[in-house]
C-alpha cells in the first residue's frame, strides 16, 4: 500500500466497520495496513473470474446481485434485483467542438465534459499565446471562461432522459462569443457556489495501431460508500450523493435517473480526424480547469505532453465536498502573478507546489508526422 492509500483507508475505517463484514480486505486484520503493506483481496479474484466467464449476466442476473441487495437490504438500503435487472448501459457519441483547428471530444451529459468545449470556445477568441503562457492574463482568462462555463453546468447538467439540456447551444461557437462579451481583462466575476463533495481512476492507452482509449471509472468518494460485499470483494460506489433533494432542481433525485458526473476523458483529433490527444484526469471538479491547462498549453504553446502536466496548476470553487469560491494556486506559481491576481478581485490562496488537490493528469501524444507516441504520467500521484 502507498502512504496516500493509507491515508485515506484510515479516513474511511469507521465506515467500512459500520457497513462491510468483519473480515474486510481493506482493513486485514481489522487494521489500517502500514506504507508497503501487500494487500490482497482473494474475494475480488473469485468475482473478476466469475464475470470473465459468464459476462455482465453474472452481475445483473445471478448470484452476485443478489449478495449486494441481501447485504445492502440488512444495511437498509433501497435497491432490489429489479433494478440490477432493469440496469442498461448507453453508447453515446461524444460531442464536439472546435479549436485551433484540432477537434475536441468530450462525453456529453450526465457528464460534465461540456464545460470544456464552452470554456475552449470562449478561449478561442483570446489570443492566448500572445499574452504568454503562466502570466496573469492567462489565468484570469482561463479562470473566468471556466466560471462561464460552471454557472451553466450547475444549471443545466443532469441526466438527459429527463432534462432537455440545450447542449447544442451551450457548446456553440456564436455562445462562445457571446459569452467571451462578458469578461472583463482585469476583474474577476463575483460567482456563487455550493458543495456538492474521490476515488477516481484515469487512463490513456494507445496501441501500435494507433487505437485509442480515454477512460475514467470512479467510485466517488475515497472508497466509495466503503461498503464490501462479503465474498465477493466489491466495494461499491456512492455517485447518487451528487443528487439535490431539490425538487425543482435539474440534477434533482428520481427513480430511474442519473446523476450529474464530473467524469470526463477527452480526446483531440487532427486533420484526418484521427486522435492526437488522449488525455485525462482525476479530481472532481477540478477535471475541466485541468483540462483547460493541458489543451491550451499543447495547442496554443506546443508544450509537450510530460511538461505540460509538470507546469504548476489551479483549481478554482468547490470541489470534493468543499463549497468555496476562492482561487488556489499552487506554490510555484510567482507570488507577484498570484499578487496581481488577487487585486483583479480573484480570492486567492497557495497551496503546496505539488498539490494532489489538482488532481492527476495523464496524457499521450500522437505526432501526426512521425506516429511517435509521447506520454505524460503526473507526479502528484503515487
Amino acid at each position: 500500500m502507498t502512504g496516500s492509500q493509507v491515508y485515506w483507508t484510515r479516513r474511511s475505517r469507521p465506515d467500512f466497520e459500520a457497513h462491510s463484514p468483519t473480515d474486510c480486505p481493506f482493513l486485514p486484520n481489522r487494521a489500517v495496513p502500514e506504507p508497503g503493506t501487500r494487500l490482497t483481496n482473494p474475494d475480488l479474484g473469485r468475482t473478476l473470474a466469475t464475470l470473465a466467464a459468464d459476462g455482465p449476466e453474472a452481475f445483473y442476473h445471478g448470484d452476485l446481485a443478489d449478495r449486494i441487495c441481501t447485504h445492502l437490504q440488512a444495511l437498509g438500503g433501497l435497491l432490489t434485483r429489479e433494478d440490477f435487472a432493469r440496469h442498461r448501459a448507453d453508447w453515446v457519441l461524444p460531442l464536439t467542438t472546435t479549436y485551433r483547428g484540432k477537434t475536441l471530444c468530450e462525453l456529453p451529459p450526465n457528464s460534465q465534459g461540456f464545460t470544456v468545449l464552452q470554456a475552449m470556445n470562449v478561449l478561442e477568441g483570446i489570443d492566448l499565446r500572445g499574452l504568454g503562457h503562466g502570466t496573469v492574463a492567462y489565468y484570469h482568462y482561463l479562470i473566468e471562461a471556466t466560471k462561464l462555463a460552471f454557472a451553466d453546468r450547475d444549471r443545466w447538467l443532469s441526466d438527459p432522459d429527463f432534462i432537455d439540456i440545450p447542449i447544442a447551444m451551450l457548446i456553440s461557437k456564436a455562445y462562445g462569443d457571446r459569452q467571451r462579451a462578458r469578461l472583463h481583462p482585469t476583474r474577476a466575476q463575483a460567482t456563487p457556489t455550493g458543495a456538492i463533495g474521490g476515488d477516481t481512476v484515469y487512463t490513456a492507452v494507445v496501441d501500435r495501431a494507433g487505437n485509442a482509449v480515454s477512460v475514467i471509472q470512479s467510485l466517488y468518494f475515497d472508497f466509495g460508500a466503503a461498503v464490501v460485499i462479503p465474498q465477493t470483494g466489491l466495494v461499491l460506489q456512492n455517485r447518487g450523493s451528487f443528487f439535490s433533494l431539490d425538487p425543482a432542481h435539474a440534477n434533482a433525485l428520481a427513480p430511474g435517473k442519473r446523476p450529474f458526473h464530473t467524469l470526463m476523458p477527452a480526446m483531440v483529433l487532427g486533420d484526418r480526424g484521427t486522435p492526437e490527444l488522449v488525455l485525462g484526469t482525476m479530481g472532481g471538479e477540478g477535471q475541466p480547469q485541468t483540462g483547460l491547462a493541458l489543451l491550451t498549453r499543447v495547442l496554443d504553446f506546443g508544450i509537450d505532453p510530460q511538461r505540460a502536466i509538470d507546469l504548476p496548476r489551479w483549481l478554482w470553487g468547490r470541489t470534493w465536498g468543499a463549497a468555496t469560491t476562492g482561487l488556489t494556486m499552487e506554490g510555484r506559481i510567482p507570488a507577484a502573478v498570484r499578487d496581481q491576481l488577487g487585486a483583479w478581485g480573484h480570492i486567492v490562496t497557495p497551496a503546496p507546489d505539488w498539490s494532489e488537490q489538482m488532481g492527476h493528469a495523464h496524457r499521450i501524444r500522437i505526432d501526426p508526422a512521425t506516429g511517435e507516441y509521447q506520454g505524460g504520467c503526473d507526479p502528484r500521484s503515487d
